[in-house]
Parts: structure tokens; C-alpha cells; sequence
């Protein structure tokens, strides 16, 4: 399947490949035109097993939810050159899910992270983004794969507390950009007072 050179604008999701294999989202203009604070919505989504897909020179805009969402096993060959405008939530979120590489993407004014990894989810590198006026951290990593993660010549701009790497949990190699390792937080006890 390729989905090329559309303009689309729509109240729900933009491209979803559910179950897709060796498929191309490549050129398409998606614009989220409905309620910002109403359901999570995003504008590239692929899910349930989509496998070897490629996502390039995208633009998407608005998205109450993230830019571009890889969950359930789904898995990218290459993320590269989108750009990605003001996502209520995430520019890039892979979750549960692999991308070999994710390049020269252009993420503005993300509601939280730029890009994060999160639940068991792998990028084997992460090159040569640039994440602009990010509201949290810029690359947020947060998995259980045991593969290292790759991050280098990304471009950050924002808050200086954003504009960093950071790692709750997983293994990464970072070149080029502040790396920060987010610190557990402290368990607190009530105790209730007898009376």
C-alpha cells in the first residue's frame, strides 16, 4: 500500500495502517480541524502488527494526540523529514514498537516530549531531529528493550531543562545533546492519625 501526496483534513485520525506490511505513508499534507480537547487523536498511526512501513516528508498539524503514534508491535523501517506542527501531545511516540531509524524530522511546539520511547519500544537511531520550543524534554526514553538506543545531531531549542535526553529506563548511546537520567521518585507514607 502507498498513501501519497494527499491533502486531508479530518475530526479523527489522519493515516492509520492497522496490520499494513512494507507499506508507504510518503507526502501527505493532515491537518486535525476538530476539538483539541476533546479525544486523542493522531495524524499517523499504525498499529496492531503493521510491520516494515516507511512514514516521509509528511506534514502534519494540530493533533489533540501525537504526530505520529507506533504502538502494538507495529514497526517503521524509517521515520524521516516529516514535519510535525504543534501536537497537543507528542511529535513522535514509539510505544511498544520498532523503528530502525527516525531522521531529520522537524517537531514545533509539542505539548510534551518531542519524541519519547516508551513500553518495550526500540529505535535503533535517533539522528539529525530538530525538536523546537518543546514544553518537557526533547528525547524521552522510557523502555525494557534491552537493544541500545543510538541519539546523535539532534537540534533542540525551548526551555533549557527541555533541551536535553533524558532516560527514565533503557540503554542509550548519546552524542552531540545533553543526556539526563530522570531520578526515582521518593515512596511517601500517610499514615493515618488515630483518634
Amino acid at each position: 500500500i502507498t498513501v501519497k501526496s494527499n491533502t486531508i483534513k479530518t475530526t479523527g485520525h489522519g493515516i492509520v495502517f492497522d496490520d499494513a506490511r512494507n507499506s508507504k505513508i510518503h507526502g501527505n499534507k493532515i491537518t486535525f480541524t476538530g476539538n483539541r480537547k476533546g479525544a486523542l487523536r493522531y495524524g499517523i498511526y499504525l498499529l496492531s502488527g503493521a510491520k516494515s512501513n516507511t512514514i516521509a516528508s509528511n506534514t502534519v498539524s494540530k493533533f489533540s494526540g501525537h504526530g505520529i503514534l507506533l504502538t502494538s508491535g507495529s514497526s517503521a523501517t524509517s521515520i524521516k523529514s516529516n514535519v510535525i506542527k504543534s501536537p497537543k501531545k507528542y511529535g513522535i511516540s514509539v510505544q511498544g514498537s520498532t523503528v530502525t531509524t527516525l531522521s531529520k524530522n522537524t517537531i514545533s511546539s509539542p505539548g510534551s516530549h518531542g519524541i519519547n520511547v516508551l513500553a518495550k519500544g526500540h529505535v535503533k537511531t535517533i539522528s539529525s531531529n530538530k525538536v523546537k520550543s518543546v514544553k518537557k524534554d526533547a528525547i524521552y526514553i522510557d523502555t525494557k528493550h534491552k537493544s541500545k538506543i543510538t541519539i546523535k545531531g539532534n537540534k533542540f531549542s525551548g526551555k533549557k531543562a527541555a533541551k536535553v535526553v533524558k532516560l527514565k529506563e533503557g540503554k542509550v548511546k548519546v552524542s552531540g545533546s545533553k543526556l539526563v537520567k530522570e531520578k526515582p521518585k521518593k515512596a511517601t507514607e500517610k499514615t493515618a492519625k488515630k483518634k
